[in-house]
């Protein structure tokens, strides 16, 4: 089975710069740390290297282009190594844009592939183990852990159980074993991945606010002056200060305009339900609630819909409609 593994750079890929550590190592550096890597059909190529907390919505349309050439290339499974600050968002983002039915498995580490002790080796080949077994999706693999893309969020900045799932892991993996689970797989393999095409088209023109106790409505303002789609991390079950503030005022005002205003849960676990009044009355001014789903899959996936469609109405219904897993 032909796996190509594309280099993005970030920590997997850092070396001590003397001014901090930064992704310098290309995929054939990586590839040499890992030996046991050779028993597999591996293709190699280099993205870009840089740290991810330099990448931009722009940048998710040039790895969705080099994962489009590796599949007309032959790939039948895609391992990308990647920093971990931004890789749920990269994981969310290609989540919408392929519909490659292969297998893209996002990975990295906490520490440098180079470092006597590091978390790397492991999640790398690991990666490549589980392109071998897994089912069309875009994941994201870590720590011994399987986890669909779109439903994962960054939890720990040092400790190498650096990702976590709002829906469940997909699947495990102990040594040269994985073990899957069955629930998650039958659902995976349920979503359309029939035509084989990668949609690179993406928006910037969204924006993102977490609410906390004294939130400055004039943020919303501010954001949606020139901006199509604002993401709140609402308190909680997604609600907000309706007691104190002017916000479901503004959120009707910049409703009007044809803007679209996505309410999600600042919580690493749970949803956006609406059932107080406080995130109630939030969504009757028009923002719309989106339950389980993560900031970074609501954030990709409304800046991958502005994209392609210009009815605001339109882009809330589909915002409500399971693509990728995202609202399991």
């Amino acid at each position: 089975m032909k796996t190509y593994l594309l280099n993005a750079g970030g920590t997997i890929a850092s070396t001590e710069t003397g001014s901090g550590r930064d992704s310098t190592m290309t995929v054939e550096e990586l590839v040499e740390y890992v030996p046991k890597l050779n028993k597999f059909d591996i293709e190699t190529k280099d993205v870009f290297i840089k740290d991810s907390s330099n990448i931009k919505p722009a940048d998710w349309s040039v790895i969705a282009e080099k994962v489009d050439k590796a599949f007309k290339e032959g790939a039948e499974g895609i391992v990308i190594a990647h920093g971990t600050d931004t890789m749920a968002y990269s994981a969310s983002a290609l989540s919408f844009m392929s519909s490659l039915d292969i297998p893209v498995i996002f990975t990295g580490g906490q520490k440098s592939i180079g470092e006597k002790e590091t978390d790397a080796k492991d999640n790398l080949y690991n990666s490549v183990l589980a392109a071998q077994q897994l089912p069309p999706s875009v994941y994201l693999v870590f720590d011994n852990s399987i986890f669909l893309g779109c439903t994962t969020t960054k939890i720990d900045s040092i400790g190498y159980h650096a990702f976590e799932t709002n829906w469940k892991p997909v699947g495990k993996i102990s040594g040269e074993n994985i073990e899957l689970d069955s629930d998650a797989v039958n659902k995976i393999k349920g979503l359309d991945f029939e035509n084989n095409e990668m949609d690179i088209n993406i928006d910037t023109s969204v924006g993102l606010l977490k609410i906390y106790p004294g939130f400055d409505t004039q943020l919303i303002d501010a954001v949606l002056s020139d901006k199509r789609g604002l993401i709140v991390e609402g308190l909680g079950a997604g609600n907000c200060p309706v007691g104190y503030t002017d916000i479901v005022d503004k959120i009707k005002y910049w409703s009007k305009q044809e803007k679209i205003i996505g309410i999600v849960t600042q919580c690493p676990f749970g949803a956006s339900t609406g059932e107080y009044a406080a995130g109630k009355e939030i969504i009757d001014a028009g923002a719309i609630s989106l339950g389980k789903m993560t900031t970074e899959a609501a954030f990709t996936k409304l800046s991958f819909l502005i994209s392609h469609y210009g009815e605001s109405n339109k882009i809330k219904e589909e915002m409500l409609r399971n693509y990728r897993g995202e609202l399991f």
